[in-house]
């Protein structure tokens, strides 16, 4: 799959517009959002990325709008709750 011109791979977050060969139309993947802070609290949630320990886990198997429902709404609430 190539990826388009000057694009750039950032942590986290979306990654750039893919043209899917097979399918010939662009899609975004959804990257992690850990950041290497890979402790839970005492609730279960990761203090670097908010996850879940179950969250982390069914990561690779998520669809990519499970992934931007999580990052775009369920993580910045865990967030918000911390501080």
């Amino acid at each position: 799959m190539p990826v388009q011109a000057g694009a750039a791979f950032s942590r986290g977050g979306i990654a750039p517009r893919v043209l899917c060969e097979t399918m010939n139309v662009p899609f975004r993947a959804v990257l992690s959002p850990c950041i290497g802070v890979c402790t839970l609290d005492e609730e279960g949630s990761c203090l670097g990325c908010h996850r879940t320990a179950g969250e982390i886990a069914l990561w690779s198997q998520m669809y990519d709008d499970e992934r931007l429902h999580l990052m775009e709404h369920v993580l910045p609430e865990r967030e918000a709750q911390r501080t």
